[in-house]
Formats: structure tokens, C-alpha cells, sequence
């Protein structure tokens, strides 16, 4: 089957996997007639494209998107992955990938690496999925808002669920019961960047919110100021990812009845009942 461009987040990897499939397909097929198709590139110039040693302008990624049969929808979606791949500024980045989701429209499903990448949009994605490890778990958007302290609305909770379902980080058993899955984040290191630092964000705007509101038994915020050399940074961050394993060998590996979803950013609050 010939390679879907909303499947991809790597223009370059569609280009390779769209040659591939052609040559398999289509005896005849070859560079040289594909350059020639587009009236502005040659043999060379694709296979320096496709090897990522040379960019695609505007003007040569309109005529390689003709001369591949795409259309004006797949063109326009093509053009804006052109951008974000070459976009050096993570800025300009998540714009231009923000871009990409607003067309990809109903085409969102077949871009698993999108679907994954929204569910770190906002802190409440994971949480959910959390809960999802208590027993009797009940997907209805209005129990996991109310689980969740009234801190996200049902839509924001019926969205959230939905993009866990369809990424496959939650899954429907046999008997409806929906139940976390083992599937983690999957998407290039290029996207999990992005979604990384959206969900740290939203992680820090939710942070503001419960410091006014959850009582101090519930919360723990602290923060230091601490005169540490250049050479002692590395062993300041691994201090920091060993803590956080350390916090991660509390969570028990099976349903605990009073078990409560718990964020840690060195600041700690619950945020489920």
C-alpha cells in the first residue's frame, strides 16, 4: 500500500518510503523520471534531499509533491512537515507542528506519533491514565473530574480519555472495564522534545493553581538556593533522576484500594481523592 504523508512526522522518511514502494510497484519507475516530472530537480538533487544533505524550497516542494500525485490537502499538510523539520528554533517547532495537527483534521488518527503527542498537552492526560490503575475505575468523564478535584472539566476529561484510548495508553477489556495498558509515550525524540516541555508547562500552571488550594498536610513545595559549580551540575541532575526513580519505586505494581494519584516535580501534591 502506498505510504499515507499523515502517517508521518519526517518528510524525509515518507520521500524514502514512498521511493521504495514505487520501485517495488513499478518496474519503470526511477529518479530520473520523477526529477523530470517535476521540471526542477534532478536525479542528484532528490537523493541528496531524501539523504538530508540538501533542504527543499517552497517552489521544489510544490513540484516534488505534484510529480508524487499528492494532492492539494496532502500538499499543504507536506509543506508545513517541511517546515517544522527544518525549523531550528523549538519555538518555532511546536508552531509550526500545531499547524500540522490543525490540518491533518480527520486524518488525525492515522499519525500515531500526534495522537501520543496530545496526550501530553495537558498534565491531566497522565494523571488519568494513573487513575486508570485503581480498581472499580469509572471512565465517565464527570467521576474523573470529580476524582481529580474538579481541576479539569468532564470535556477535558472525556477528550483526555478518548486521545489515551486511540494512542493505546488505556484499553477496553472484554467486560468494559477500561484499564491502563503498558504502552508509553511512542513518538520521534524530536516530538517527545516538544511534548515534553508542553507537558512540564502545563505541569507548572497546575502547580499555581493547588499551592492556593490544597491544605499543606497534602503538599509538599520546596525550593533552595544553592551556590554549585559548573562541574557539579552533572552530578546535581543525577542526584534529581535518582530521586525521581526512587519516588517511582513507591508506586505499587498492583491495584491498591486507597491508593491517590500523586504528582512530584520536587513539589509534591495529590490530585485525585
Amino acid at each position: 500500500m502506498q505510504p499515507s504523508i499523515f502517517k508521518y512526522l519526517d518528510y524525509r522518511q515518507y520521500l524514502k518510503d514512498f521511493l521504495a514502494h514505487k520501485r517495488e510497484t513499478s518496474p519503470t519507475f526511477s529518479l530520473e523520471q520523477l526529477g523530470r516530472r517535476t521540471g526542477c530537480l534532478t536525479k542528484s538533487h532528490i537523493s541528496l534531499i531524501v539523504s538530508g544533505k540538501r533542504a527543499l524550497t517552497t517552489k521544489r516542494a510544490t513540484a516534488l509533491g505534484v510529480a508524487l500525485g499528492m494532492n492539494s490537502k496532502e500538499i499543504a499538510y507536506y509543506h508545513k512537515l517541511i517546515q517544522f523539520n527544518q525549523a531550528k528554533d523549538p519555538t518555532e517547532k511546536e508552531h509550526f507542528l500545531s499547524e500540522m495537527m490543525s490540518q491533518l483534521g480527520r486524518s488525525m488518527g492515522e499519525n500515531m506519533s500526534v495522537k501520543s503527542y496530545q496526550v501530553l498537552e495537558e498534565w491531566h492526560g497522565l494523571a488519568i491514565k494513573e487513575l486508570a490503575r485503581l480498581p472499580g475505575f469509572d471512565p465517565n468523564p464527570h467521576m474523573i473530574s470529580a476524582r481529580l478535584k474538579g481541576l479539569l472539566s468532564p470535556h477535558e476529561a472525556k477528550r483526555a480519555t478518548k486521545l489515551l484510548l486511540d494512542a493505546g495508553m488505556l484499553k477496553v477489556l472484554d467486560d468494559g472495564a477500561v484499564v491502563g495498558s503498558d504502552h508509553t509515550f511512542r513518538s520521534s525524540d524530536e516530538i517527545n522534545s516538544i511534548a515534553i516541555r508542553r507537558y512540564h508547562k502545563s505541569c507548572l500552571d497546575l502547580a499555581k493553581k493547588v499551592i492556593e488550594t490544597e491544605p499543606v498536610q497534602d503538599r509538599e513545595f520546596g525550593s533552595v538556593n544553592v551556590l554549585i559549580k559548573p562541574d557539579d551540575v552533572p552530578k546535581l541532575k543525577e542526584l534529581i533522576k535518582t530521586f525521581r526513580e526512587q519516588v517511582l519505586s513507591l508506586s505499587p505494581t498492583e491495584s491498591v484500594k486507597d491508593a491517590k494519584v500523586t504528582q512530584v516535580n520536587i513539589q509534591m501534591f495529590q490530585v485525585s481523592h
